[in-house]
């Protein structure tokens, strides 16, 4: 059984003071919303309803409650008349929410509100540092929605009994890619043996414990300060969640532990996602490679750890 990777870093403490400061400066801890008859929640609720209907499910789902936690903030809201329900016609087992008249006066009061007391705060900072908390704040969001697209996977070090099931993955994304004359490679079929022998490391993204994922580096042949990535390859189930920067990521951080402060790789000509990837991880693209591939045409990249 795989045992899945969860570092806790100097800047995982710091966030969470952040956040703690913030929740309680913003009153989620209290029982109304400013002067307001509502409580955080039922806040919130009326946010996401806004000038829209929602099931209770999708309200749920928003708000990330469980479904029992929103269905009875709506129905505190129902007794106080600041929403109404009736019966999905789409799905009879479910209720459709939606604002009442005096739920839409109420909620302009709660924007007024918020809006003065954000306004406050901005209005501390210049026109710089507002973009720096905004634009931190969206990675900030970014993080927290790939968390949620994650929560069926782990992470892990790759493991001998993976080398099966990681091989099949490898080798449907080599054809996928058209790359069919690298199936032949010994690595695939020898992952564990291949890197321990080089010195090299990898992690395994790992589905409801079925491997799909992976990414290696192994020292580069021609500088010792050097390393290169050898595989990053996801089967489509796992794209799109933010697997790939993370790992990546973490592979930087123990390439650098291991004392390299460069890092090569390259990518066949025409893989767009990935190619956004590494330039959003502060690879620069160069020439005249050292080492060559069985793919072709090849983009090559190098990053500074």
């Amino acid at each position: 059984m795989t045992k899945p990777l969860v570092t806790i870093e100097a800047n995982t403490i710091d966030v969470r003071k952040l956040s703690r400061y913030m929740i309680r400066y913003f009153g989620m801890l209290s029982p109304k919303c400013g002067d307001l008859p509502i409580s955080p929640i039922q806040g919130h609720c009326l946010v996401e309803l806004g000038d829209k209907s929602l099931t209770i499910k999708e309200l749920a789902y928003n708000l990330n409650l469980d479904k029992s936690n929103a269905s009875r903030a709506v129905n505190s809201l129902v007794h106080q008349n600041l929403v109404l329900t009736h019966t999905n016609p789409e799905d009879q087992r479910s209720l459709i929410v939606s604002l009442t008249n005096k739920g839409k006066i109420l909620l302009s009061q709660l924007d007024s509100q918020q809006n003065q007391q954000y306004a406050q705060i901005m209005a501390q900072l210049n026109e710089n540092d507002a973009k720096q908390v905004i634009d931190g704040l969206k990675l900030y969001q970014q993080a927290m929605q790939q968390v949620k697209l994650q929560a069926d996977c782990d992470v892990s070090l790759g493991e001998p009994h993976q080398d099966k099931a990681l091989a099949s993955m490898i080798r449907q994304a080599i054809i996928e890619f058209d790359q069919v004359e690298e199936n032949k490679h010994q690595w695939i079929d020898n992952l564990y043996q291949c890197y321990q022998q080089a010195n090299g490391q990898y992690w395994v993204a790992n589905l409801k414990g079925k491997p799909l994922g992976i990414v290696g580096f192994i020292p580069s042949p021609e500088n010792p300060q050097t390393c290169q990535l050898k595989h990053v390859f996801f089967a489509p189930i796992l794209r799109g969640r933010g697997l790939a920067k993370r790992m990546l990521i973490m592979a930087f951080k123990q390439a650098k532990n291991m004392g390299f402060n460069t890092c090569t790789t390259e990518l066949p000509v025409g893989i767009d996602a990935a190619t956004e990837i590494y330039l959003d991880l502060g690879f620069k693209q160069f020439q005249d490679p050292n080492t060559k591939s069985g793919f072709s045409p090849m983009l090559y990249f190098k990053k500074q750890l």
